[in-house]
């Protein structure tokens, strides 16, 4: 039963790494946008990526403390968001 909960924690550890890694790429871009158009969609995708991490709050938070960060240092990310 033990193992079964750690394989299903790593599993969970690494698709959060891995959703981080993408979500950190695609905030980390530079564009700007070239029209009002393209500005509107890297909008609606900034916003997609802040609900989305809202969402999984718990879940990155619970995956943290298990890696030694304390909630304040993880949550710390959405007091800069409206």
């Amino acid at each position: 039963m033990e193992s079964k909960k750690l394989y299903r924690f790593l599993r969970e550890a690494e698709e959060v790494a891995e959703w981080i890694n993408d979500q950190t790429v695609i905030a980390a871009s530079e564009d700007y946008g070239r029209d009002v158009e393209h500005v509107e969609l890297l909008i609606q995708v900034s916003m997609t990526i802040y609900v989305r991490q809202k969402m999984n709050m718990t879940r990155n938070m619970a995956l943290g403390e298990v890696f030694g960060y304390e909630s304040s240092q993880i949550s710390f990310t959405f007091s800069n968001f409206p």
